[in-house]
């Protein structure tokens, strides 16, 4: 018992040996904030395996619909499918703010389908993208990605959203 409990130990540190964790920071426009620009960190803890996850937060603004800029917390998780340094990137985002921004109607209303319907913008968003990192451990990082905007409340619900990131990228062996 003694023999497999050791030899499974071996097994484990010569497996998280070769685990290689990214750590990217990176200046996003509109992206993952859903409105507004952001500052971002993402930890990549295996990012070697075809599919590995990824998860981050930042600080950002988000610009409200009398042009006023709040501060805002855009958290989120997803995963990379690719082994070498261009991936696919999938994964759901989300910001919160110090105001109660996805609820403020606005002026325009985003063509409500009622005279006195709000329309609110859903905090929470899917995206699709691309990144690419550096080839050797560190250096330049960019990505670009796809979103959809939710909208309730409106006669188009979903608004096509992008984003895109440009920062710096290390990758570290554990």
């Amino acid at each position: 018992m003694k023999k497999a409990f050791l030899l499974f130990a071996f097994c484990c540190c010569a497996l998280l040996s070769n685990a290689q964790t990214r750590n990217t920071v990176y200046l996003e426009l509109l992206g993952k904030n859903i409105m507004g620009p952001a500052i971002l960190y993402e930890r990549n803890p295996n990012s070697k395996k075809n599919l590995s996850l990824h998860y981050g937060a930042g600080v950002g603004a988000i610009n409200d619909f009398n042009d006023e800029w709040h501060p805002s917390l855009p958290l989120f998780v997803g995963g990379n499918l690719g082994k070498k340094n261009n991936k696919f990137e999938f994964g759901l985002a989300g910001a919160v703010t110090t105001k109660d921004y996805f609820e403020t109607s606005s002026d325009e209303c985003y063509d409500c389908l009622g005279p006195n319907d709000q329309s609110i913008i859903v905090p929470l968003t899917l995206y699709l993208g691309f990144k690419h990192y550096p080839k050797k451990g560190k250096g330049f990082f960019y990505h670009a990605n796809a979103q959809p905007i939710v909208i309730t409340n409106s006669f188009i619900p979903v608004i096509p959203w992008f984003g895109l990131g440009i920062g710096y990228s290390t990758q570290t062996r554990r």
